[in-house]
């Protein structure tokens, strides 16, 4: 049995070897180079198939005309954990953004939309109140568009500040959790385990 592993001019595998009894390809796929065929007892071509079993043939590279380790590989991996866990981080800020933050006024505690939208209709009630349009209490929404009732001119301050600490908590955590997995280096003990346990988690505001 034997590998035939084809590979481009830059020495990067084929995703798809050949693993059988021909030492030689009759139909080789087209524009790529050809090692000559390995015996089956050879362990870097094992391991090179496996990895392209894998769908990571980046392991493996051709140097010279032979079938290596690919020196790079373990900052290329690194750098492709990287990217989805900053991605999955900031999905998971977007998720706390959509969710609201919850305030406590007069009538209790209620959970309050954030987007720009709410803060510009914060705002109109409370200019509508200073000029005398509406007198307290008045009607202000939740997160989920239900009617609260607001007693005085403390609770929107009171609702405004705090939905000014949450966007900033939020924030610094996604850039604090972002920069952390930054900082991950091919140094760092089991650094692909150290990028992974960096999820998101809402700041506390």
């Amino acid at each position: 049995m034997h590998y035939i592993f084809p590979y481009d001019d830059n020495g990067n595998l084929y995703p798809h070897p050949y693993y059988g009894t021909e030492q030689a390809l009759s139909n080789p796929p087209h524009g790529w180079n050809l090692l000559p065929a390995i015996d089956a007892t050879d362990t870097t071509a094992q391991a090179a198939y496996q990895a392209c079993e894998s769908l990571q043939p980046q392991q493996y590279i051709v140097s010279a005309g032979v079938l290596t380790p690919n020196p790079n590989w373990p900052a290329q991996q690194l750098a492709q954990a990287k990217t989805t866990q900053i991605t999955l981080l900031r999905a998971g800020y977007m998720q706390t953004l959509a969710a609201g933050f919850q305030a406590t006024i007069t009538a209790g505690t209620y959970t309050f939309g954030w987007q720009t939208a709410d803060e510009s209709n914060l705002n109109a009630l409370q200019t509508a109140v200073a000029n005398s349009y509406l007198s307290y209490p008045v009607q202000y929404a939740d997160v989920n568009g239900n009617p609260v009732s607001i007693a005085s001119a403390s609770d929107l301050t009171t609702i405004e500040q705090t939905a000014a600490k949450f966007m900033a908590a939020q924030h610094q955590q996604v850039l604090t959790l972002i920069g952390q997995v930054q900082a991950i280096t091919t140094a760092t003990p089991n650094y692909l385990s150290a990028v992974e346990a960096l999820v998101w988690a809402p700041a506390s505001y």
